[in-house]
């Protein structure tokens, strides 16, 4: 189940000196998204781009599985080991996005 109040529409952007940005609401699930279809792990986008916030990258991933606009596919080889790719809804729903010019830095 998804945390509700983790899905706000206020946009809070500072672009930090190590890369890692502080984005909420649609900005952080956007940068998500697009972070996604350059095929950047879940692990890597919590630590190379979110400072780390493990909750908030899996709460905004959790919402995108729920739309359908990203599914996981597990590995048969090392069931740990998960991908995440964009459906074709979240490819509409990315450009949409896109299209509204929200800026994010990735």
């Amino acid at each position: 189940m998804i945390d509700l109040s983790k899905l706000t529409t206020a946009i809070k952007h500072q672009n930090h000196s190590n890369g890692n940005i502080h984005l909420t609401g649609l900005a952080a699930v956007t940068c998500i998204l697009k972070l996604l279809s350059k095929r950047y792990s879940k692990e890597e986008i919590i630590h190379e781009k979110f400072n780390g916030d493990v909750k908030l990258v899996s709460t905004w991933i959790d919402f995108l599985k729920e739309n359908h606009w990203v599914v996981e596919e597990k590995n048969e080889d090392d069931y740990k080991v998960t991908n995440l790719r964009i459906t074709k809804e979240g490819k509409i729903w990315l450009n949409r996005f896109e299209s509204a010019d929200i800026k994010v830095n990735n």
